[in-house]
């Protein structure tokens, strides 16, 4: 057997004796909404509320992602036919609230499972102006 072989030989059963423990949190889902709140500070400026929702597992025993304290937000302004889209605006939001979700539980189903899951409530408003040819990704 050759050095490099020894040496290859003696790493793979190092990483093999001494693992370490990889873990990785997500969160379960999210939605964002829109709502144009009219015309902006001037007639090129159209004003809207953003509410992003975040959801995440808050079973004790699952050990889920918890939610950020302050979300970073992006706003990209491009086309679909655009190979890449621009950056408009970076910023962060302040988390407005967290609310365990009561489930809606069929009548019909029996041993229905414990579910624990939050919300995280992020509420921003932007003045973007008015594009015919491009549109916003948030």
């Amino acid at each position: 057997m050759t050095l490099r072989g020894i040496l290859l030989f003696f790493l793979l059963l190092c990483s093999t004796i001494a693992p370490e423990v990889v873990t990785a949190r997500h969160i379960i889902g999210g939605e964002i909404t829109y709502e144009c709140l009219g015309q902006g500070a001037n007639s090129t400026l159209k004003r809207y509320r953003f509410t992003m929702k975040i959801y995440r597992d808050c079973d004790p025993s699952y050990n889920g992602a918890q939610l950020d304290q302050q979300a970073q937000i992006a706003i990209y302004r491009g086309s679909y036919q655009d190979p890449e889209d621009a950056a408009y605006q970076t910023f962060g939001v302040q988390i407005m609230g967290i609310e365990k979700l009561i489930p809606d539980t069929p009548r019909c189903v029996n041993n229905i499972p414990n579910v624990c899951v939050q919300q995280g409530t992020y509420v921003f408003i932007r003045e973007l102006p008015i594009s015919l040819d491009k549109s916003y990704f948030i």
